[in-house]
């Protein structure tokens, strides 16, 4: 509890006082009529309600923008993602048919060396190194390499 002049006779009393108590003069028509008078606002202006207005505008706006950028982040992290993952993909397929190529390749030489049956794509891993040439297409039994592991 503080204490106030009272502003018609300038006595002190409380601050709680609707009325003066040596004068008889009414506090509360002061405060509602001279608001910066009231003890309660301690110097304080409240903002208008003009201010209040473009304060949670000028808010909402902040926010949006934000949002907006975070989406657009999002956005672009996700192009990022599905690009890399077409680009995996391409790769996964390409090094499987390079797999299934080199599959077919193992299952000829193999046939070939058991065999002994001469075939251009596997001549250079079949036939004896000192025997074979590029330009030779058929070879005798004797030409061929003993073991399908040295073929390999």
């Amino acid at each position: 509890m503080a204490l106030i002049n009272c502003p018609e006779c300038q006595k002190e009393v409380s601050d709680k006082v609707e009325n003066c108590i040596h004068c008889g003069y009414p506090f509360q028509k002061i405060s509602a009529i001279n608001p910066q008078n009231n003890i309660e606002n301690n110097g304080i202006k409240k903002p208008s309600k003009e201010k209040k207005i473009a304060i949670v505008i000028i808010t909402i706006i902040v926010v949006v923008i934000i949002v907006g950028i975070f989406y657009d982040n999002q956005l672009q992290n996700e192009d990022n993602y599905i690009g890399k993952l077409r680009e995996t993909h391409i790769k996964i397929l390409s090094g499987a048919s390079i797999a299934e190529d080199l599959t077919h390749l193992t299952r000829k030489v193999w046939n070939n060396s058991i065999f002994k049956n001469s075939n251009i794509d596997t001549n250079k891993f079949t036939i004896r190194e000192n025997v074979y040439s590029s330009n030779r297409i058929n070879y005798r039994d004797s030409d061929f390499v003993s073991d399908f592991n040295v073929a390999l």
